[in-house]
């Protein structure tokens, strides 16, 4: 079981790192010029970041319930693949979703035991 954990902390991780990598991609796409492009995709990142680790991190003192976190994550992943799909990456998009179904259903299972 401990193995199992362990790749999902790992799947949970990658996730988080595409999540970023949605975003930054779905920003960069919106801008007009390229300083318009760079700056949009860091402060998309930046703000996703910075909500992630105030209220997901493991480690943070305002992490929240598991039930809304699991909102939370939810939610955050699901804007990262919306993002995903309407920069026209929808095969990517439903994997990604999918994905995260499956890790968050694991997250749940594993913090309730």
């Amino acid at each position: 079981m401990q193995s199992i954990k362990f790749l999902h902390q790992t799947l949970a991780f990658l996730l988080e790192l595409c999540m970023l990598a949605a975003m930054g991609r779905w920003a960069y796409l919106q801008g007009k010029t390229p300083w318009a492009k760079y700056s949009f995709a860091f402060l998309i990142i930046a703000f996703a970041v910075v909500l992630w680790a105030y209220f997901a991190a493991p480690k943070s003192p305002n992490r929240l319930m598991l039930e809304y976190r699991i909102i939370f994550e939810f939610l955050l992943f699901g804007i990262a693949c919306w993002m995903l799909y309407s920069t026209g990456l929808h095969k990517y998009a439903w994997i990604f979703g999918i994905t995260v179904l499956v890790s968050l259903c694991l997250e749940f299972y594993f913090e309730k035991k």
